[in-house]
């Protein structure tokens, strides 16, 4: 068997295959979320440098995760990976700017965070999720980022947050009782 999990539904054509939601740390399904100032902007991938200088020019608090830590550039905050910190500040933001990849992207949808999603060129699983978060109405997608784009995110935040209200929010017993019954079927 094959579990496939996303934040989005889907029908699975194969009958090896079983859909399941993705499993949450247990930091995010206990959080106590709020809407702070800040944005938080992870970024995996060192390459987006373009990104950094087009946040300096927006007036806005943002926290930025996966370049250099323990500087700061005007209103820009750089902090090492460390999962305490990152939670508490995924928890307390009021946007997320991320790549495309699935955990964070699931843990902001929990916590009900409207998602920019500037995927890694040529990342196919990172595009659909991209593509998904607009559809669905979550979030953007853009390519590339430049000032315009951000301020339309930024602009755009009430609206998302409103059709974040209607998101199902989960835990991880449906997924878990699903693998255990898979796991007993093959016993």
């Amino acid at each position: 068997k094959r579990f496939i999990n996303s934040f989005f539904d889907c029908e699975l054509k194969d009958k090896d295959s079983v859909f399941i939601k993705p499993l949450l740390r247990e930091g995010i399904v206990k959080a106590k979320t709020s809407n702070k100032d800040h944005i938080l902007v992870y970024q995996t991938s060192k390459s987006n440098k373009k990104l950094i200088e087009v946040l300096q020019k927006i007036n806005r608090k943002f926290i930025v995760y996966g370049f250099d830590g323990g500087k700061k550039i005007g209103s820009i905050s750089f902090k090492s990976i460390s999962e305490k910190e990152f939670l508490k500040d995924l928890i307390s933001c009021s946007a997320v700017i991320t790549n495309g990849g699935s955990t964070l992207i699931s843990e902001a949808l929990f916590l009900k965070k409207p998602i920019l999603s500037i995927p890694i060129k040529k990342q196919f699983e990172q595009i659909i999720n991209a593509i998904y978060l607009k559809k669905l109405g979550y979030g953007m997608f853009v390519e590339d980022a430049n000032k315009e784009l951000i301020e339309k995110f930024i602009k755009s935040l009430p609206s998302i947050r409103k059709k974040l209200k209607n998101y199902k929010r989960y835990d991880n017993k449906e997924a878990l009782r699903k693998i255990e019954h898979e796991i007993k079927l093959l016993s």
